[in-house]
């Protein structure tokens, strides 16, 4: 009976932990969209018309490589982490 409590025990550590893991990706992806946006909004401004195709393109390519990168660590370690940089653009967008 005391391993049958321990188990239950852990089981709701775990699982608390694990919506603290869910909690803490929902808002890196809040962020992670909120950046795109700012990036893509500065691309347009400073791209030539002519070249927004491409732009697009590579825009897809950056967003395809983070979507990798954040798959990798979270699959890599069996755990969740939180990355370690940020975007400069995090501290003009803070002080709006």
């Amino acid at each position: 009976m005391l391993e049958l409590s321990a188990l239950q025990s852990k089981m709701a550590v775990q699982e608390e932990e694990m919506q603290v893991q869910a909690s803490d990706m929902e808002s890196l992806t809040r962020n992670m969209q909120i950046r795109e946006d700012l990036i893509k909004d500065l691309q347009m401004q400073l791209v030539d018309p002519e070249h927004i195709p491409a732009m697009e393109r590579l825009t897809q390519e950056v967003l395809l490589l983070r979507e990798k990168s954040c798959f990798s660590r979270i699959t890599g370690s069996g755990s969740f982490q939180k990355p370690k940089t940020t975007i400069a653009a995090d501290a003009g967008r803070s002080g709006r």
